[in-house]
């Protein structure tokens, strides 16, 4: 197990767990680190090197405004790198560059972003609710968050697969502790701690209990989020194994971890760094080849399989986090569209839900939607490279067609027979695979089955490259007629708020399809 260093951040050095609260802090809810770069991509403004006042100089002769708000940025700048509490000091200046933003969002597109208009809204919502976002940032008392951290590779519903978790305390709008965790750490210090699974949801279940490193099955940020909070709050204020957690090397966690509530979840799925920022995929991928082959690399098989991966993590986001969370800002549009940023906050207020739920930042139920939720079986990081295509007919003729879309909107049918196509293409790329090789060369590695099979290169699990579950939830109103296709197993149940049909489906071949039909009845 890696060694962990508790460190105080600053906003040139900051590690992944202050990029992932400054998604709370300032990509979602602050003038600061949003509208800092928003300004900055296209006017080529660097707001860590230029003069900003010599820059407000030069646009007052443009926008008198637009002067005054480039020097409260200054402000706000200086006194967050002097770690100074914002809040307290300079309250007015915020809320001027805050109201300059918001009142001025169709300028600001035009003169600088032309796809910001989606973030601006955002801006635009939250800004009547600046004390309880201002609370959320610890202007009172400390706040703690848990930042999942998703892989998108190994995936489950709204969590898809965790392999790490970052926490942080926040204080006056600063990050005060922060750590990168293995998330089978929880479970490693407490075993036993698990929570009983609904009985409802037993049938799309392995096991009728939920432990940690599992608690993302549902697919609903509040599911999810309820039960990670709870596990998290009992196994590190009650259950866990103080000796064991002391003698091991994950010892310097123990301070920062045990007996916090925690305030906040986000669950950050990989493919939003990923669209933001596309050269990031080589080193996910490398990622998964590290983390798949880290017996082999070195020497030895141990615990703690995610050491070099969370280092490797540490290291990328420290270097490049600025720039990844302007290209996040900047492709705000597409995040939400894909739900690649969800948010639970258990204590929010209701209107502040309605914010989160209007920018499609949660996953909530909802009727008038089609949830086809797709689990990994297979021991394997194939996902990446599966599509799913949703085609609904009524009479032959299309009347909805969706490609790599987990919620479908199905508020507009009318009432009558209808069948839906579920398609699942996997497409196992060769360059990913001349890639596998080129990095097994550099590490000197020869991988056996076992790795070959995790990473796709070769069938496992049976002799399958692929054994996929999907969990759909329909509405009560959808009369299921009939299920067929490429299917293995299925079961039907109900939720308390759905129609549940539980499949299992098997790919045998790198290149290619099944395909499920459902035949519903709309009343």
């Amino acid at each position: 197990m890696r060694k962990y260093t508790e460190h105080k951040i600053t906003y040139w050095r900051s590690a992944i767990a202050f990029f992932l609260i400054i998604l709370i802090s300032f990509f979602l809810f602050s003038a600061y680190e949003t509208v800092q770069r928003i300004f900055v991509q296209q006017q080529s403004i660097d707001i860590a090197n230029d003069d900003l006042q010599l820059i407000a100089n030069q646009a007052h002769a443009v926008d008198e405004w637009l002067s005054q708000f480039i020097r409260n940025l200054d402000t706000i700048i200086s006194s967050y790198q002097n770690n100074n509490n914002i809040f307290v000091e300079n309250p007015q200046v915020i809320d001027d560059a805050r109201t300059y933003a918001v009142s001025n969002t169709r300028n600001l597109s035009k003169w600088w972003f032309s796809h910001y208009e989606s973030f601006f809204q955002l801006l635009t919502d939250l800004y009547p609710h600046k004390q309880e976002i201002y609370a959320l940032l610890g202007k009172h008392d400390d706040r703690n968050y848990l930042a999942i951290l998703q892989n998108a590779g190994e995936k489950r519903p709204n969590g898809w697969f965790f392999g790490s978790f970052a926490f942080a305390n926040v204080r006056h709008g600063f990050i005060q502790q922060l750590g990168v965790v293995d998330s089978y750490l929880p479970d490693f210090l407490a075993p036993e701690t698990s929570v009983e699974a609904p009985k409802w949801a037993l049938p799309m279940l392995d096991e009728d209990t939920i432990r940690f490193i599992a608690s993302n099955k549902f697919g609903f940020t509040d599911l999810d989020g309820a039960t990670i909070k709870q596990l998290y709050e009992v196994i590190f204020n009650q259950t866990y194994d103080k000796k064991k957690f002391q003698e091991s090397e994950y010892s310097d966690l123990e301070k920062t971890l045990v007996g916090k509530k925690i305030d906040g979840i986000l669950f950050l799925n990989t493919e939003m760094f990923e669209q933001s920022s596309p050269q990031i995929t080589p080193l996910l991928q490398k990622r998964q080849f590290i983390n798949a082959n880290i017996d082999l690399i070195r020497g030895e098989d141990r615990s703690h399989k995610k050491e070099i991966y969370l280092d490797e993590v540490n290291e990328y986001f420290s270097n490049n986090s600025i720039s990844l969370i302007a290209n996040m800002v900047r492709n705000f549009e597409t995040i939400k569209d894909n739900r690649l940023l969800n948010i639970y906050l258990p204590n929010a207020s209701p209107w502040l839900k309605q914010v989160i739920e209007k920018n499609q930042l949660t996953t909530l139920y909802n009727p008038d939607y089609f949830y086809i939720w797709d689990t990994n079986h297979a021991f394997n990081k194939i996902d990446r490279f599966v599509d799913k295509e949703v085609i609904i007919y009524r009479d032959g003729k299309v009347v909805t067609h969706e490609f790599n879309k987990d919620i479908i909107s199905h508020a507009d049918l009318d009432k009558g027979a209808y069948t839906i196509h579920i398609y699942y293409h996997l497409n196992i790329d060769q360059s990913y695979h001349r890639y596998m090789k080129q990095l097994a060369d550099q590490n000197q590695v020869t991988m056996t089955e076992r790795e070959l099979g995790i990473l796709w290169l070769w069938p496992t699990y049976d002799n399958l490259y692929r054994a996929n579950q999907s969990t759909i939830h329909l509405p009560y109103n959808r009369d299921i007629q009939n299920i067929s296709g490429d299917i293995s197993r299925s079961e039907r149940f109900s939720s308390p708020f759905s129609k549940v049909i539980n499949l299992r489906s098997e790919m045998t071949e790198p290149q290619s399809s099944n395909r499920i039909s459902l035949e519903i009845i709309v009343n």
